[in-house]
């Protein structure tokens, strides 16, 4: 039940930063919010970060004289929220030998280097719509679809915004607790219980996953242990579900030594998190390069990191995955999978296509089927 004691938030538009999960979260007005090219600690500041700032995509952050006071969102949902869904008049699945072919390209590479061990690989599909989606109803989509997952929504100037339905939490921080749950190691969902089951079974047991999870750890876990008087990493991650996938997941927890001390706010415990193995690969500068060259689209802001800090260094950062980029009536999403030695090619492209049902479908763009397969 949402707490009665919380205000309610307003309904978000394409020029506000909303920020929210279940039935609480963060809502900035557009004229509550300042773009700035830099940032210093003791200001409260929320936005998105890139994937990959050699590609010319830039911070996009601004500052606002709000407090982050968290409010709820209504029970009661408006007609004007129930949104019957929007369909894509022109569609650019792109082409799964392309993908397919990056990934065997990746596996050579792997191969080849041994100081390689994981690239991450996405794709992206695109589409015009046939109207503008009502905003607050794509917001609503999501979070009713995505119960645990952190709703984002940033906007990037004009008719362009950016927001996703992230079930993976970069990190999270709380006067010197601190919280990060990576997630790497997946799965597609079947609507079958049993198949469903076998699936999960399988991904418990796979070396192959546990291998690529075992990365993304030990990097956050050697990351953070420089800054923390404790930091706990659990032995074995955990089996987490999202309405379309399994994942491995650990949660990682920590009491700062000291949280006043520079560099330990939570936007710049995000800069030296991002980009973890989950999104890029190990080591991760090679993994980038190899990203530049087997992919043929600017990620910008997907598989970066969104999110909010306050004042004292408090905030919340997730890593932008399932997610999309609208500019007027066009929506670009993607989804990527990781890559290691025994990664096949066309369970990768499925899992791609799951991951991508999960924000197409979520915002409502139907047939999302047809606009990820191309048929």
């Amino acid at each position: 039940m949402p707490d009665p004691l919380l205000q309610p938030l307003a309904p978000s538009r394409r020029g506000d930063f909303s920020f929210r999960r279940g039935t609480t979260g963060i809502h900035v007005p557009s004229g509550h919010l300042s773009p700035i090219a830099e940032w210093e600690p003791g200001r409260t500041v929320v936005g998105a970060l890139p994937f990959d700032h050699r590609t010319g995509t830039g911070d996009r952050l601004y500052a606002t004289d709000l407090p982050l006071t968290p409010g709820t969102l209504a029970v009661g949902v408006g007609p004007e929220f129930t949104g019957a869904g929007v369909h894509p008049v022109a569609v650019d699945p792109g082409l799964e030998d392309a993908y397919t072919g990056a990934v065997r390209a990746a596996l050579d590479t792997l191969v080849q280097e041994n100081d390689l061990g994981k690239v991450v690989l996405g794709r992206a599909v695109r589409a015009t719509l046939d109207q503008r989606p009502e905003w607050e109803s794509l917001l609503r989509r999501l979070t009713a679809r995505n119960r645990n997952a952190w709703v984002f929504s940033v906007p990037l100037g004009g008719a362009q915004a950016f927001l996703g339905a992230s079930p993976e939490l970069l990190i999270s921080r709380r006067g010197d607790r601190i919280i990060s749950h990576p997630l790497a190691g997946s799965a597609p969902r079947s609507s079958d219980p049993v198949e469903d089951c076998r699936r999960s079974e399988r991904l418990t047991g796979s070396p192959k996953d546990h291998y690529e999870h075992a990365f993304v750890v030990d990097m956050i876990a050697e990351t953070l242990a420089p800054w923390c008087a404790e930091l706990e990493v659990p032995d074995q991650p955990e089996l987490l579900a999202t309405d379309k996938m399994w994942h491995l997941g650990s949660r990682i927890t920590g009491r700062l030594r000291d949280p006043a001390a520079e560099g330990t706010d939570a936007l710049s415990l995000a800069r030296l998190l991002h980009p973890t193995p989950a999104v890029a690969g190990v080591p991760t500068r090679e993994a980038m390069d190899r990203i530049h060259d087997l992919e043929k689209a600017d990620r910008r802001y997907f598989a970066g990191t969104a999110g909010w800090c306050d004042a004292d260094g408090d905030g919340d950062w997730v890593v932008s995955i399932r997610a999309a980029e609208f500019d007027g009536d066009r929506v670009t999403a993607w989804a990527g999978a990781g890559i290691v030695d025994g990664s096949d090619p066309d369970s990768e492209f499925t899992e791609t296509g799951a991951k991508l049902r999960t924000i197409l479908e979520g915002l409502g763009i139907v047939p999302a089927k047809e606009l990820i397969h191309g048929h």
